[in-house]
């Protein structure tokens, strides 16, 4: 029955000792202040080269610090969980060589894309979900489990239908693997959020504070993804600009919510009742996204050929779904 295991989420122990604590508080302080410095020195650097140095300082403050604070989670971390921990913070490590990468490319003028950062950056999404999905096998029965794979797989559907419509008319001569990166950036953040909001709901997940700051930091970081792309599609991408900022405040939030991260399920009947209303909606809303990706995909200039078939396609195969989970 629907929330019937509730109960069964299992809760972390109490925090880990002050002593372990102050690490991860003295990292998280360490990144703020790499992101401060980098945003005073855009702020006051007048030299294109200085304002994109201070660019990357902030970003790989914030990136390096999230790292950090995945593995003192991980270590401090005494409860069944560890697998998935493992995935968060090898995801965030990639994260960080990327960025280091992305700091070598700049230093030497290498501008192709596809680059090397990009191999690494890519790995973050795919590293949440899979962690993400080792939680829900751990404590959902099998119906769940039905139910909410049946509702991820149609929500990244949705959103990769979304994401080529939206990207795909603005990518001139773009080569096909340069296509295909440019949408995997999105679409595994997006489909990591999918499974976040999804377990929230099917498991009755108290809204915490911790789970709040991974799940709109997973968001943040996948709207700077899109937003950055869809700039860098039109040629408006622009060194020290503030929203470069927003890369660096999401992923550091992220760190900080992987590090304090834990499942607790709600006791709330209202919350209980709330999910539910939800999940019955869920794939009507799915539905509904497909429908829009079909009425956006012939009312846009620019769309490639394929793309309309694809999009068709999706919409059908979210159709199933929803009739599945129905």
């Amino acid at each position: 029955a629907p929330g019937s295991c509730r109960g069964r989420a299992s809760i972390r122990p109490p925090g880990a000792p002050a002593s372990e604590r102050r690490p991860a508080r003295w990292v998280l302080l360490a990144g703020v202040l790499g992101v401060s410095a980098g945003s005073v020195g855009i702020y006051l650097a007048q030299n294109a080269g200085w304002i994109r140095f201070f660019d990357n300082l902030h970003w790989t403050s914030a990136t390096a610090a999230a790292a950090i604070l995945a593995w003192l989670g991980l270590l401090n971390d005494r409860h069944d969980r560890l697998p998935a921990r493992k995935w968060f913070a090898a995801g965030l490590t990639m994260y960080f060589i990327g960025q280091l990468a992305w700091d070598v490319q700049i230093a030497v003028g290498y501008t192709d894309f596809p680059g090397p950062a990009d191999l690494a950056y890519l790995w973050l999404g795919p590293s949440l979900a899979a962690g993400l999905l080792l939680e829900m096998f751990r404590i959902t029965q099998p119906g769940q489990r039905k139910h909410a794979l049946l509702d991820m797989l149609a929500l990244t559907i949705a959103a990769l239908m979304m994401v080529l419509v939206l990207y795909l008319p603005h990518r001139g001569e773009m080569s096909f693997l340069s296509s295909a990166v440019l949408v995997l950036y999105p679409v595994t953040l997006l489909s990591a959020l999918s499974i976040s909001l999804v377990l929230t709901l099917e498991l009755r997940l108290r809204l915490s504070w911790q789970w709040m700051i991974f799940i709109l930091s997973l968001l943040g970081t996948g709207v700077a993804w899109m937003k950055w792309n869809l700039m860098a599609l039109d040629g408006e991408t622009i060194d020290g600009s503030w929203f470069n900022l927003m890369f660096s405040i999401s992923i550091l939030t992220l760190g900080w919510g992987i590090y304090q991260w834990k499942f607790e399920p709600s006791n709330s009947k209202i919350f209980d009742r709330t999910c539910e209303a939800i999940l019955q909606f869920l794939p009507l809303l799915t539905v509904m996204a497909a429908s829009l990706a079909i009425l956006l995909v012939t009312m846009l200039d620019g769309v490639p050929k394929v793309v309309i078939p694809v999009t068709l396609v999706g919409a059908l195969l979210v159709i199933v779904l929803a009739m599945i989970r129905q």
